[in-house]
C-alpha cells in the first residue's frame, strides 16, 4: 500500500505489476485475482490498473517481458517512474535498473523507498510491516497481529 500510495501523490494513473502470478505456494498464498480484488477493495476510486507478471528463468526475459506489459498501458514518450523498496534488497527493482536498456521507454526514473519507518508494535515488539511478515502471520494463523497488518476491509475479505 505504501509504494502505491506514494505513486498515487505524484501520478494520476499507476500500474501495478503482480509478480509471481503463474505460482501458488507458501511465498505466493493467493492467485492473482484473489490478490487482485483485495487491492481494487483499497483502491476502489483511484486510475490503477493491476495487470500480472509471470515469473522468468532469466531476468532480462522477465524485463522484457515487463516492457511488453507497460507498452499496452503507456506511450514510449511518457515519463516512467518505478517504485520500490530500498534498492539494495528490491531485487525487483535491482532487475529493472540493471536492464533498463531493454526497457523501450525515453524518461525512466526509480523512487526508492525506505521500509524502516513501516512499523507496528505487536506484544511490546516492534514489528516491521512487509509482504513477508503478513505471509508468516496467515501461515501462522495469527489473527491478532493481522488484524494489525493489513486493513481492516481486507481482514474481511481473509476471515
Amino acid at each position: 500500500m505504501r509504494i502505491i500510495n506514494e505513486s498515487f501523490k505524484k501520478n494520476d494513473k499507476t500500474i501495478l505489476l503482480l509478480g509471481s502470478s503463474n505460482i501458488k505456494d507458501d511465498n505466493n498464498p493467493f492467485t492473482f485475482d484473489e490478490r487482485e480484488k483485495y487491492i481494487n477493495i483499497l483502491y476502489e476510486n483511484k486510475s490503477l490498473i493491476i495487470d500480472q507478471i509471470a515469473d522468468f528463468p532469466s531476468d532480462e526475459d522477465w524485463t522484457i517481458e515487463i516492457n511488453k506489459i507497460l507498452e499496452q498501458y503507456i506511450n514510449k514518450d511518457d515519463e516512467l517512474t518505478f517504485y520500490g523498496w530500498d534498492f539494495e534488497n528490491d531485487y525487483a527493482i535491482k532487475v529493472l535498473k540493471d536492464y533498463s536498456n531493454l526497457l523501450s521507454f525515453n524518461n525512466i526514473n526509480f523512487v526508492e523507498l525506505s521500509r524502516k519507518d513501516i512499523t507496528i508494535i505487536h506484544n511490546n515488539q516492534t514489528i516491521e510491516i512487509s509482504s513477508t511478515k503478513v505471509r508468516e502471520t496467515i501461515q501462522n494463523k495469527d489473527k491478532g497481529l493481522l488484524e494489525k497488518l493489513v486493513d481492516e476491509r481486507i481482514m474481511k475479505e481473509l476471515l
